[in-house]
Parts: C-alpha cells; sequence; structure tokens
C-alpha cells in the first residue's frame, strides 16, 4: 500500500519534465533581466532605436556596433560634407524597421527601428523635412515599427534595452513599457528587456 495520497499524486504530473516545446520556447509576455545587452545572444534578434539622419553611432548603438559591426546602419549613410548628417538619399523613413541579419548564421539578428528622426531628444528642427520629430510622434513611429517587427513570425524571443527611446532619445518610459507589453501579447513574442549591469 502507498503512502502517497491522491492529491500527491494528482500534482506528480506537475514536476515531471515535459518536451512539449522546443528548448528555446518562451511564453509570450515581457520580463526584466540585468546584463549585457551586446552579449545577449539568447534572443531571435536584439532590438535597437536609432535616429534616421546621423552618419555616426553613439550610446548603445556605439556599443552595439563594436560587437555587431554589420548591423551598424549608421555607416551605411554618406555624410553631407564632414558633419554627421546623412546626404538626404541615406535617410531613413520613420516609423520603419531594418533587419540586419548576423553574417554567422547564429543568433542574434539585428532589428532596428527608425523610431525617432533626429538624434537627440527630438524637436530641434536640425534639418527641415517635414516631421516634427516631437515625442508624439516618436511614439507613434516606435508604434508602427513594432506593429511591422510583430508580423515578422521569424523572430519570437526578442531583446531589448531596458528603457527603450527614453535615454538619448528621452523618451517616456511610462509611455514606452505599456506599448511594449501589448506588442509582446497581439503578436505573441517573448520580450527580455535587458538593464545594464
Amino acid at each position: 500500500m502507498s503512502n502517497v495520497t491522491s492529491q500527491e499524486a494528482a500534482l506528480d504530473h506537475c514536476f515531471e519534465p515535459r518536451e512539449e516545446y522546443p528548448r528555446e520556447y518562451k511564453p509570450p509576455g515581457v520580463e526584466i533581466r540585468v546584463g549585457d545587452l551586446t552579449e545577449w545572444t539568447a534572443a531571435d534578434a536584439i532590438v535597437q532605436q536609432c535616429n534616421c539622419l546621423a552618419v555616426r553611432c553613439h550610446g548603445l548603438s556605439a556599443r552595439l556596433a563594436e560587437k555587431y559591426w554589420w548591423a551598424d546602419v549608421y555607416r551605411l549613410r554618406r555624410p553631407v560634407r564632414n558633419r554627421n548628417l546623412a546626404v538626404p538619399e541615406d535617410r531613413a523613413k520613420p516609423g520603419y524597421i531594418n533587419i540586419r541579419r548576423n553574417p554567422t548564421g547564429k543568433k542574434p539578428d539585428m532589428s532596428v527601428l527608425f523610431a525617432q528622426y533626429d538624434f537627440g531628444i527630438g524637436g530641434h528642427k536640425r534639418v527641415p523635412d517635414g516631421y516634427e520629430d516631437t515625442q508624439e510622434e516618436r511614439e507613434q513611429w516606435f508604434k508602427e515599427c513594432l506593429e511591422t517587427l510583430g508580423e515578422n513570425k521569424k523572430y519570437q524571443n526578442l531583446a531589448f534595452p531596458y528603457k527603450i527611446g527614453c535615454g538619448l532619445a528621452g523618451g517616456n518610459w511610462d509611455h514606452y513599457l505599456p506599448m511594449i507589453e501589448d506588442f509582446a501579447f497581439k503578436y505573441n513574442k517573448h520580450v527580455t528587456l535587458v538593464k545594464k549591469i
């Protein structure tokens, strides 16, 4: 006669190892982890926000470019004279994304969100191209970028910098975090917000 109660027996199945999902499967949602985003190789793609005008990267983009030279969208732009400003035909369009594939075939790829027109906090109108580049516009562009990324079925497990769009770009995290959470659930994505060590 067994000493195991029927209640304990009923719970046994909860602790058995399961191979129901692939090892890399992560449930949809958002989690925050502390670490170095440049070393986050578990993600299908690292997501970063970039501006549409500069030819040189700064901040996190510069750190990512050191590790992932192939993902540096700024170096692909030709400068106006010696300025940190791309010629008009090389400028990105806000609200669009650029997927940069890892040439090694390994993870991660890079998803670049053009969710700000100018560099910095915006609203400077350094270049009169018809964009006000307000925080409201930037949030709308961020949302448009997330929608495009959400439709890409290849990328289910994504690593975002914690407070994306809110560092050098000056965005409001209380606005960005809900957009990321909505994105994760709407498109069944797992998002890791990687907080700097």
